[in-house]
């Protein structure tokens, strides 16, 4: 059976009374850009 994360953790997928600010931590990650290296055609 799939586990159902809604019906597990209600306090985050259910809208509150009030709002509110909620802390993130952050995330230690990076990305990448490559580019393809475009060789003259002779």
């Amino acid at each position: 059976m799939a586990f159902d994360y809604k019906k597990e953790y209600k306090e985050f997928y259910m809208p509150k009374n009030k709002p509110e600010i909620v802390k993130v931590a952050p995330e230690k990650w990076g990305t990448v850009i490559r580019h393809p290296i475009r060789r003259a055609r002779i």
